[in-house]
């Protein structure tokens, strides 16, 4: 039996609204909300997965 990588990939997205003066005051809003773990992203903000087979072994070994 062969050996195979496989890499999970999911992608978590979450859309807010933010009062800024500016588009960067508005990204620094958020980045700093998110560094301060006040944005934490969960299972219920899951918009994609992928399961992709990256490579298999020789002979049943990678």
């Amino acid at each position: 039996m062969k050996e195979y990588m496989v890499r999970y990939t999911e992608v978590l997205a979450r859309t807010e609204k933010i009062e800024a003066d500016s588009d960067e005051d508005a990204y620094n809003i958020a980045r700093i909300r998110y560094n301060d773990e006040k944005v934490v992203l969960n299972a219920d903000d899951l918009t994609g997965r992928e399961i992709k087979v990256l490579k298999s072994g020789a002979g049943g070994s990678l």
